[in-house]
């Protein structure tokens, strides 16, 4: 019996991805690196194209265990599990090419709040308000490392005597806060620019795992289908091809090829033929790293 689901029929039917995912995870972990394959296609097409041939390939599935007695159904009932894991995996891989840019726009106003802060800070020094030693640690200078260190300090210099200035200068509250959270974005998209490398290539190194695991369950399916509805000739009605579309006609030759050869072949078809299958390496996902744009020059700390 299928352990896939039944096609849902409402919002609230359908099954969470993350959760078919984090399923399938050690299953997707454990494939060879060997046997990964090179994602060729469009994953949003891919995928549409394959949810939507799942009721027919439901139906036809007591055709395939009793005309096919050896055919791995197991992987068969998971296509639907495979598609929603690649679904995820896919969307974990754009998330991690894609980290936040809001870095320039945030250093920008950084860079202005901290002149401002310093500006008052330096006038409660001149005026004994404030010990200066408690700002030597600042950076100053270019760099968003060092804006982001220069507003916490700034801002903890202020806290921690606001008792004896508030009212004193022109430096609120809400600035202050306004510092932290500044200094904290910084940091933090900052920190993933610096992991990105990592980042992306263990999202790069799932999805393609995940893909693979797709593309071989459903390419299976179709030469199924291929040899049972061979004299229906109706087989890419009930199990499209992924490359439906492509100008690149011998590649769908070939895909017709592989699903039709089952008549010849071995009763139970277990693995995609060379042709039809995509190049077996890994996709190295390429990342660069952007400069940290330069202040301003009417910045204090650069005079």
């Amino acid at each position: 019996m299928s352990t896939t689901s039944n096609t849902p029929t409402t919002v609230n039917d359908e099954v969470l991805a993350d959760q078919t995912y984090q399923r399938l995870l050690p299953e997707i972990e454990a494939l060879p690196a060997d046997d990964v394959m090179q994602v060729n296609v469009d994953i949003p097409s891919a995928v549409t194209t394959v949810l939507g041939s799942l009721p027919e390939l439901r139906d036809i599935r007591p055709e395939i265990q009793r005309q096919l007695p050896e055919f791995d159904l197991a992987s068969f009932d998971k296509i639907e599990d495979y598609t929603l894991s690649l679904t995820y995996a896919n969307a974990q891989y754009l998330i991690a090419i894609s980290p936040p840019e809001d870095l320039q726009a945030t250093g920008s106003e950084g860079t202005v709040l901290r002149a401002t802060l310093h500006a008052d800070v330096m006038a409660l020094v001149q005026r004994g308000h404030i010990d200066g030693d408690q700002i030597k640690q600042l950076k100053g200078g270019n760099g968003y490392k060092n804006i982001a260190t220069d507003l916490l300090i700034l801002a903890s210099v202020l806290q921690d005597n606001w008792s004896e200035i508030e009212g004193k200068c022109a430096t609120n509250e809400a600035e202050i806060d306004r510092a932290i959270k500044l200094a904290q974005r910084i940091l933090r998209v900052v920190g993933l620019r610096e992991q990105a490398p990592t980042s992306v290539a263990a999202a790069s190194d799932r999805r393609v795992r995940a893909f693979t695991l797709f593309w071989r369950a459903y390419d299976q399916a179709r030469r199924a289908v291929g040899y049972l509805r061979w004299d229906d000739d109706d087989a890419d009605q009930v199990a499209p091809s992924l490359y439906a579309g492509r100008g690149n006609g011998r590649r769908r030759a070939t895909e017709t090829e592989s699903s039709t050869a089952c008549a010849e072949a071995a009763q139970v078809p277990t693995v995609a033929s060379d042709a039809s299958k995509p190049s077996a390496q890994p996709s190295a996902a390429s990342t660069s790293s952007a400069k940290p744009a330069g202040t301003p020059s009417s910045d204090p700390f650069m005079q």
